[in-house]
């Protein structure tokens, strides 16, 4: 629960609910006004009474009542023969003839309590009866019989009047079935007769006031065929009125023609439908129209339109509708504390707008640096003191009314803190709201307890100063002495005794931007800390003087506009209050509605008349006054419309088309909007047979586009042309169009057939659908019946006219399919349908009305891992960079900017600077902004990038698990996963372990881990033991908070042999007895090579089955750790294949021995072919790293072991035995093959020893096998060609290779001879030269030949064949003396060959 109890407390503290020490809070008794004055018409000589009472909530108090007359007169009645105060509190005013003027105004009363406050009534008014005058008398008047007669008796006065009749001085008894008096007091008689004719007058008495008007004569005109037909003609007119909301208004109206003209209202071009019963709109009389109950929206422009066949006359009339001042929301009672920013709230609505003050304890509130009004019609006061306790009032007038709402304030005094006696635990929770900004005391630090309270804040500094704001940032207390719950900002002006608080929204916020200071002034700043014990002792005092601005104008006061003209503005406006200097002129913006561009003109004066502008085309209207020091701040924007005027075009694209032998239907377009200059009321159609002076005229309504002639003459060519009409007049005429009626009706004895051509054209909200009428156009068609539906036809559906092509279907919703369907239809009934579907487009983003500019040189400036400063310049404002106007900034923000659908936040100001406090650490933000202005909005700005501070892990390291260690039951595994708010890069993770968890944190056993490391293990730890682990990371700001502790039991301790120890026990065994087998091997090789090295050379006396000698060369091996070179075995190749070179094979490690042929003798020639020869075998430096071609074996398979030879960057020198044939190239190195395959030399020195691993097979116990490492560069040497080339020189003629025969040869001794090695190339391997063992009988074979001999060529130079080969088993030893010599020489050659190898710096 203790975690509740802190946010309540800082909940209080944000709120102003919390005070430490004793409460100086009162409560006020209530105090209100039960009864308020009336305004009051009085005559002359008469007293008028205002009432006034007010009680209170404590019945002991009884309220005293005051007068004041017009605002700010206080009566005293002192020596005032004409005023008094009743004894209830009421105010009697005798208004005589001598001082009327002074006794008329307004009156207020005042009711006050001691120690609560004044409250102030409404404003009535008290004025004297008008005169009575009839500003509209009747006049004579002659009419036809059956006509209407009118007789105005207006009286222009807002009282209530009294109107009687006479005719011929007598009352005037009312025949209600044909005479009304209407509510304006006009006397309407309908249908005339003889007996009506008289002199008729009108009696008004208002007030004890009478008034007779002159008389005006009726005449009734016999003769009425005589004249003909005659046009309308207005005989009462509807004036321009002023109404109240709520209250009734009567436009009267009546006409007289020949014909009777009929009547019909139009509200702004459109009629009024007077169907419905409900309407509040009805006709009474012949034409008078009375609205009920008058609404905002009843204002515009009222046309009473008079038509017959000869004309049609409009008359109109303006109806402006006032709305009393309401009460949106009143302001409430509040209790407050010291040095806090409170702010009342009030808001109305009326119609003019309201003007609003507030008022306290009766006193006008002025406003100034510390109290002003804000957000419309709230009072803001900033930095409360005790003073400001009392009653405000927000009062509210319009010509409609005046109202008044009252709030009780009362403010708590701060605790001195300073004072020995007081406790910090004398801490009261009041049960009041307060607004977001509260105050809390200081405390000083030497004097108060500091036990519990937090130090003073340190290292206050100011970040940024502007000229209207300050950015502070401090450091936490040096001795929180708990968690800082929240910090209190104090600052107040120097020499100014108001105090202002602000409170930091987060209690690990060290930063705060102070806005709404003046510029060029100094200002004290100190800081205050919150524990949960309470506000802890303030910083020292932190004066910064804020930047001086430009002094530039304020802007010019009472800005008006006013239309003169269609075509011209007059805006008038005052000097503005604060000049700073002598204002030298003023420029005067304007701008056409719709438009971009802007124009201004300068002028000296006060005044200025816009001329040339369009006609009733809408401007917006500012001003700014420039001094020696620039231009200074706008006013507001103004807008006005110019007057309209008559239509300059008349109605475009009329069609006339006959619809039967007796109609005609005529369509029309109105005029182009810039010729319109006003709203289009109606059309007039004049219509006439061809070659007839005189027609007939009809009117249509403003927002008809189609009219049907009736009543026609059948096979007749008719003539129309028409006028577009407003307020102000016609327009010009269109010329004549023609058109002929049918002779005959159209066939309506069947249905019409489908309509043909139907389209559909799709905007974002309509469907604009066309078509063409049936193929067979001897069928009447009636009209069409339109249908639409989403996803389904005739959801909705509309019936047109026959002759109608189009329709446009509104209010359809963006990015939808429609189904629409079309059907003609007669007298028979409708006909078939056709369809068609269209999807409507996606909607579009609204374009601009006027783009602003948007505001530069934006800043984004980090304050902290959570906090940034934005700010910015508006080049709109003046040099100051002062907001006057209603516009205000929208700060967009985010940090996934890389993201193709970044998620955006939003922040509005109404300072060009902006705090934001609820970022991410170590986080990249994108900012950026713009400024909006009633409807009108500017483009984003420019994009700033900045990136937050880092700050401590605020998460603990994820997913920590405890992994044992098998057999090992003292060491344990730890993994986990990094913080998922690291805000920083990692450094390091701490670990935590123990196994008494009741112990303290800094008694746990701690290891460090670097911050790239995920895992660890912990050693040392005791068998059967519940360990508890838990781990914290940190980066360069500090630990985050730990883990979840994670328990762990260790295992039993087993002594006996471990899996471990096994392993270590069988692998010395088998090493052992590898080292034994292989000292036996050595031995026995030993003994075996001295045994054959005694018998000397056996020649040819072993044969084969077939009695042929089988030549048996020696074999010979060396063999040592850096280098082993073999014998490979020969193989039958044809002459193309024997001139290639061979390749090094290579082999898997897993070969180690050759397999025997199981069909194969040991006497026998063997003709398997082998794994090296170059004609079976392809490298795979050749076939590529991924080929499955290995070892091709024939008969025999043989897995050598692969040799690696590690080479140097020096080339190779050519063997000093020629082994390499001419032309051949070295194997080239391919650095894309596996890295075992190749076998390298690193050779300094060398020494050849024989292999005793070969005896391990049985088929041939001299079989080569390596025993060198593989070098760890993996690249081909350039040896590996050469010891190809040499080891493919040793094959036999025959083309049983040396490896094939080896069983039956003699083989040399193993020799070592270690050689020192040269100085010159101490790192360059020397040249290897090939032992070629030679057989006692192959006498024909030389050292250093590749290919193979024929017997004939016993003791030439040999040479390289190209011929098939012969056999050698056909050759028959020799026993000469030439032989011998032959093999002698072969002897020689071969201890040549010898000591090249030992001179070659081989070494073991």
């Amino acid at each position: 629960m203790r975690w509740l109890v802190k946010i309540i407390i800082v909940m209080k503290i944000w709120t102003g609910m919390v005070e430490f020490g004793p409460s100086s809070l009162t409560y006020a008794a209530d105090l209100r006004l039960t009864i308020e004055p009336k305004d009051t018409v009085v005559v002359l000589n008469g007293t008028a009474i205002l009432d006034c009472a007010a009680e209170s909530s404590d019945v002991t108090a009884v309220p005293e009542i005051k007068w004041r007359a017009n605002g700010d007169q206080p009566l005293t009645f002192i020596g005032d023969t004409h005023r008094s105060r009743l004894d209830n509190g009421s105010l009697s005013v005798h208004i005589g003839s001598a001082a009327y003027d002074e006794l008329q105004g307004n009156y207020q009363c005042i009711a006050s309590l001691p120690h609560v406050g004044s409250i102030v009534s409404r404003k009535a008014s008290l004025t004297l009866a008008p005169q009575l005058q009839i500003s509209t008398p009747p006049k004579d008047i002659i009419v036809f019989p059956g006509q209407t007669a009118f007789f105005n008796c207006f009286v222009d006065v807002s009282l209530e009047v009294s109107v009687m009749w006479l005719k011929d001085n007598r009352p005037l008894l009312l025949d209600e079935t044909r005479m009304l008096v209407l509510p304006s007091g006009a006397l309407e008689i309908d249908e005339v007769q003889l007996l009506d004719e008289g002199n008729y007058q009108c009696n008004v008495t208002m007030l004890g006031q009478n008034q007779i008007s002159e008389k005006a004569v009726l005449k009734v005109d016999k003769n009425a065929g005589i004249h003909g037909v005659t046009p309308p003609v207005f005989v009462a007119l509807p004036r321009p009125s002023v109404v109240i909301a709520g209250s009734t208004v009567t436009l009267d109206c009546a006409a007289v023609g020949n014909p009777n003209p009929s009547i019909v209202w139009l509200k702004d071009g459109i009629a009024i439908d007077m169907s419905n019963l409900d309407s509040r709109f009805q006709k009474i009389g012949q034409g008078s129209l009375q609205i009920s109950n008058v609404q905002e929206a009843d204002e515009g422009t009222y046309q009473c339109r008079a038509e017959n066949g000869a004309d049609s006359v409009d008359a109109a009339a303006t109806l402006e509708v006032q709305v009393p001042p309401h009460f949106l929301k009143r302001p409430a009672d509040t209790h407050a504390s010291e040095k806090q920013d409170l702010e009342l709230e009030c808001k109305m609505y009326g119609k003019p707008e309201p003007k609003v003050h507030w008022e306290k304890n009766g006193d006008v509130i002025w406003p100034n640096e510390y109290i002003h009004m804000v957000n419309g019609y709230n009072l803001k006061i900033l930095g409360l003191m005790t003073m400001d306790a009392g009653i405000f009032q927000c009062m509210g007038s319009n010509p409609a009314g005046n109202i008044q709402a009252a709030a009780q304030l009362t403010v708590s005094q701060s605790v001195d803190f300073h004072d020995n006696s007081l406790s910090h635990s004398d801490v009261v929770l009041t049960n009041f709201t307060q607004s977001p900004h509260s105050a809390a005391p200081p405390i000083d630090e030497e004097r108060a307890p500091v036990q519990d309270v937090p130090s003073a804040p340190q290292f206050l500094e100011a970040v940024i100063v502007s000229t209207r704001f300050v950015t502070l940032s401090w450091k936490p207390p040096a001795n929180a002495r708990g968690e800082i719950l929240a910090y209190s900002v104090y600052y107040r002006r120097e020499g100014s005794q108001r105090e202002r608080i602000m409170n930091t929204t987060r209690s690990r916020l060290e930063e705060v931007n102070i806005p709404g200071l003046m510029p060029d002034k100094l200002y004290h700043f100190r800081v205050v800390a919150y524990n949960e014990h309470g506000p802890g002792a303030s910083s020292d005092i932190l004066r910064v003087k804020t930047q001086a601005e430009v002094h530039v104008p304020g802007p010019p006061r009472g800005l008006t506009v006013i239309a003169t003209s269609p075509t011209s503005l007059l805006v008038q406006w005052q000097p503005p209050d604060l000049t700073n200097g002598l204002v030298q002129h003023y420029k005067m913006f304007y701008m056409q509605e719709g438009s971009v561009e802007e124009h201004h003109i300068v002028t000296p004066d006060l005044q200025y008349e816009l001329t040339d502008l369009n006609k009733f085309t809408e401007y917006s209207v500012w001003v700014v006054a420039v001094n020696q020091n620039g231009p200074g701040s706008s006013t507001e924007e103004k807008t006005a419309r110019t007057l309209s005027d008559v239509p300059t075009e008349p109605p475009q694209n009329v069609t006339l088309e006959a619809s039967s032998s007796t109609s005609v239907i005529v369509r029309w377009e109105p005029p182009p909007r810039e010729s319109q200059n006003g709203i289009i009321t109606g059309y007039k159609l004049r219509y006439r047979k061809k070659d007839r002076k005189r027609g007939d005229t009809v009117t249509t309504p403003g927002d008809r586009r189609l009219y049907a002639l009736i009543n026609l003459d059948r096979r007749s060519v008719y003539q129309v042309r028409l006028w577009a009409l407003n307020v102000n007049g016609s327009s010009p005429p269109t010329e004549w169009h023609t058109t002929e009626t049918f002779e005959n009706d159209l066939d309506e004895s069947q249905v019409p057939d489908t309509p043909v051509g139907l389209k559909a054209r799709p905007m974002t909200d309509s469907i604009t659908v066309s078509w063409n009428p049936p193929r067979n156009q001897n069928i009447m068609v009636r009209g069409y019946t339109i249908g639409w539906g989403k996803g389904i036809p005739d959801a909705y559906t509309q019936l047109l006219d026959g002759k109608q092509r189009y329709y446009v279907i509104e209010q359809l919703a963006p990015n939808s399919e429609y189904v629409i369907s079309l059907r003609a239809y007669n007298e028979m009934g409708d006909g078939r349908p056709v369809y068609t579907s269209v999807r409507t487009r996606e909607e579009m983003a609204p374009e601009p009305l006027t783009p602003l500019v948007p505001p530069v040189g934006l800043m984004a400036i980090v304050l902290s891992s959570r906090s940034v400063v934005v700010y910015w310049t508006d080049t709109t404002l003046s040099k100051n960079q002062f907001v006057t106007d209603n516009r205000y900034y929208v700060v967009r923000y985010t940090s996934s900017h890389h993201s193709p659908n970044p998620r955006y936040k939003y922040l509005n100001s109404s300072d060009l600077n902006l705090m934001i406090d609820d970022l991410k650490p170590n986080t990249q933000y994108e900012f950026t902004v713009k400024v909006v202005k009633g409807r009108r909005s500017s483009p984003w700005s420019m994009v700033v990038m900045n990136m937050t501070q880092e700050e401590r892990p605020s998460s603990q390291p994820r997913d920590l698990t405890v992994v044992p260690v098998e057999d090992n039951p003292t060491i344990v595994n730890l993994n986990w996963q990094p913080p998922k708010q690291s805000n920083g890069p990692i450094t390091g993770y701490v670990i935590l372990y123990t196994s008494d968890n009741t112990l303290n944190d800094r008694d746990w056993v701690a290891e460090g881990i670097v911050g790239d490391k995920m895992t660890t293990s912990v050693k040392n730890l005791s068998p059967q033991t519940t360990y508890y682990f838990k781990i914290q990371a940190r980066n360069n700001k500090g630990y985050g908070p730990f883990s979840a502790v994670v328990t762990f039991t260790t295992g039993i301790d087993n002594p006996g042999i471990t899996n471990t120890m096994m392993y270590i026990i069988v692998g010395c065994s088998l090493l052992l007895g590898l080292a034994v087998t292989t000292a036996l091997a050595v031995i026995c090789c030993k003994r075996r090579n001295t045994e054959r090295s005694k018998k000397g050379y056996i020649k040819g006396n072993t044969k084969s089955k077939a009695g042929k000698t089988n030549i048996k060369p020696p074999d010979l091996w060396i063999h040592h750790d850096q280098m082993e070179l073999k014998a490979l075995e020969k193989t039958q190749s044809s002459p193309a294949t024997n001139e290639m070179t061979a390749a090094v094979a290579t082999l898997p490690q897993s070969s180690r021995e050759y397999e025997p042929e199981q069909e194969s003798k040991f006497h026998q020639p063997s003709t398997a072919t082998n794994s090296l020869d170059k004609r079976a075998y392809v490298a795979p430096y050749i076939v590529g790293p991924n080929s499955d071609e290995k070892t091709s074996t024939a008969r025999r398979v043989i897995k050598p072991k692969p040799i690696n030879i590690t080479a140097s960057s020096q080339p190779s020198r050519e063997l000093a035995s020629g082994g390499a044939a001419a032309g051949q190239p070295a194997v080239a190195t391919d650095v894309s093959r596996p890295q075992y395959p190749r076998t390298q030399y690193s050779i300094s020195r060398a020494h050849v020893t024989l292999d005793q691993s070969a005896t391990q097979s049985p088929e041939n116990p001299y079989s080569l096998q390596s025993n060198y490492e593989p070098s760890t560069s993996h690249q081909q040497g350039p040896y590996s060609a050469g010891l190809q080339q040499s080891a493919a020189s040793t094959q036999e003629p025959g083309g049983s290779g040396t490896m094939g025969k080896r069983l039956q040869g003699h083989p040399l001794k193993s020799f070592s001879v270690p050689a020192p090695p040269p100085q010159s190339a101490p790192s360059t391997p020397q040249q290897k030269h090939i032992m070629r063992p030679q057989g006692s009988s192959s006498p024909y074979k030389k050292a250093g030949i590749l290919t193979n001999t024929p017997a004939s060529s016993v003791g030439s130079v040999p040479k390289v064949r190209t011929a098939s080969v012969e056999d050698p088993n056909t050759i028959q030893p020799s026993y000469s003396t030439e032989e011998l010599n032959q093999e002698m020489a072969n002897l020689e050659g071969l201890m040549k060959d010898l000591n090249a190898i030992t001179a070659s710096e081989f070494e073991c």
